[in-house]
Order: C-alpha cells, then sequence, then structure tokens
C-alpha cells in the first residue's frame, strides 16, 4: 500500500507489531509516540581479547502510554503506525544563530 501509494512528504514511518498470532491483531492505529523513562546505565566491561564493549541497559519503562500513543496501541493488541519527522533544525534559530557566527560567537 505504501509503495502503490506515498504519503506526501515521504515520511519515515515507525510501525510498531504487537507480538500476537496474526490473526490475533486488532485493527491499525496511526499514534504519536509514547515517552519512555531514562534507559538503564550503560555497562562498560572487556571482552576476551581486551577490547571493552558496551552493554545497553535496558529501556525504561513506558512514562506516556496513554490512549493515542504506540504503547496504548501494542499493548492492547493493535499494530501502530507513527509518521517521524528526522529535521531537527530549529529553523526560527537559523538567522540568529548566522549574525552570532559571524560576530565570532559572541552574544553581544
Amino acid at each position: 500500500h505504501y509503495l502503490a501509494n506515498p504519503l506526501p512528504g515521504h515520511p519515515l514511518l515507525n510501525v510498531n507489531i504487537p507480538n500476537l498470532p496474526y490473526d490475533e491483531l486488532g485493527e491499525w492505529r496511526v499514534t504519536r509516540l509514547g515517552k519512555r523513562h531514562p534507559s538503564q546505565p550503560v555497562i562498560r566491561q572487556t571482552n576476551p581479547r581486551g577490547d571493552p564493549i558496551y552493554w545497553i541497559g535496558p529501556s525504561g519503562s513506558a512514562r506516556d502510554a496513554s490512549e493515542g500513543t504506540d504503547f496504548h496501541a501494542v499493548s492492547n493488541g493493535h499494530v501502530s503506525i507513527t509518521p517521524l519527522q528526522l529535521d531537527l533544525t530549529h529553523t526560527q534559530m537559523l538567522p540568529a544563530t548566522h549574525d552570532w557566527a559571524r560576530k565570532g560567537g559572541s552574544a553581544s
């Protein structure tokens, strides 16, 4: 469906599918991202060859799993579809940043 009828702007889609048999899946839901508590700390260890390795701690628990979130949809047996945007540019700050950089980083 997506290839035949792409969304305008071609967003990245975050799709989460519950771990259920296909015939037990609920309808899809368009959702927003839920929020998690911070994950556990990264654990630094050394492998048998003496190289550092890092274990990323478990994900934090859901902090916002309210209705409308991907967490809520999946926990209720639905496939969640969340459109994401990747451009994190603070567009409104571009002119001020340009002026700041031109002045050598001086705030005045």
